[in-house]
C-alpha cells in the first residue's frame, strides 16, 4: 500500500486504513474475487520510502469479504429497487 507524504502525521494509521479501503474495497482480481469489504487489519509493516516521489510503501496484511463466483455456476439475485 502506497501512501503520500500529505496523509503522515498523528491519524497515520486511520489515514492508511481509509485509504486501503477506498483502493481495494470493489476491486477484482483472478485469483482472489471481487472484494467486497475489508473486514480487519492484522499487520501493518514497516514503511519503505520510495526514492524520487516521497510516497511510502507499507506491506498491509489484512482481512476481507470476497465473492468469487465459479464458471457455469447460476445465481439467484433480489434487487432493491
Amino acid at each position: 500500500m502506497q501512501l503520500h507524504p500529505r496523509h503522515f502525521g498523528r491519524n497515520l494509521r486511520e489515514n492508511l486504513v481509509s485509504e486501503l479501503m477506498k483502493d481495494a474495497e470493489g476491486t477484482c482480481s483472478g485469483r482472489h474475487g471481487f472484494v467486497v469489504a475489508i473486514t480487519g487489519i492484522e499487520n501493518i509493516g514497516k514503511g519503505l520510502i520510495r526514492d524520487g516521489t516521497g510516497f511510502v510503501t507499507f506491506p498491509v496484511k489484512y482481512q476481507c469479504v470476497v465473492f468469487r463466483p465459479f464458471k457455469g455456476r447460476s445465481w439467484k439475485l433480489l434487487l432493491p429497487w
